[in-house]
């Protein structure tokens, strides 16, 4: 199925998905490829039908970003770089983000006091971009991005403040990297 979707760097090898390096097997699904799906699944007359484009992405974390998201916080400063601060809520209450994140541990010590991780994330920002005539004319974006042997220096799920760090900072880059987007999409606004 990913070879007839056009994942070409995508090769599911292990019997169960999730399982790191079980055996020596790996998995592999690039950030490219988790972009691709995403941008594909949107697409009305995609690869699934509009009830199961509905359960794919009622199944994702996400939708309308709240007033603690950082998303929220990158929307309010390119608005007010703009000149449009006044207009962030009516915008924000219009924008709808689907994501994934994913993890693997891989303990660097006995005990497991210090890790390795690989975080990803991918997913689905739509932003509610206005023609000059003002009508809202939502505009996806599909997005990836990972880090891989990221050295964490405490027990893997504890709350220490580097994992807390490490775990938002993945879903922060891809925020950032929305900028340009978000500003396209107030141009009209």
């Amino acid at each position: 199925m990913a070879s007839g979707l056009g994942l070409s760097h995508t090769t599911l090898a292990q019997p169960f998905i999730g399982c790191a390096f079980q055996g020596g097997v790996r998995n592999e699904f690039t950030p490219a490829d988790a972009a691709l799906l995403y941008s594909k699944v949107q697409v009305s007359g995609g690869p699934l039908t509009p009830k199961y484009r509905k359960i794919f992405f009622n199944d994702e974390l996400g939708g309308t970003p709240s007033s603690t998201d950082y998303l929220t916080t990158v929307i309010n400063q390119e608005a007010a770089k703009l000149g449009k601060p006044g207009k962030a809520a009516a915008f924000e209450a219009l924008v709808v983000n689907h994501w994934k994140a994913g993890s693997y541990v891989l303990c660097m010590a006995s005990d497991c006091s210090a890790y390795k991780a690989d975080f990803s994330i991918a997913g689905l920002l739509t932003l509610p971009a206005k023609n000059k005539a003002g009508t809202v004319t939502p505009k996806a974006y599909a997005y990836s991005d990972f880090v891989n042997d990221l050295y964490v220096p405490c027990v893997p799920n504890s709350g220490c403040s580097a994992e807390n760090a490490a775990y938002a900072m993945i879903g922060q880059v891809a925020d950032e990297s929305a900028r340009t987007a978000i500003d396209k999409a107030f141009a009209n606004w």
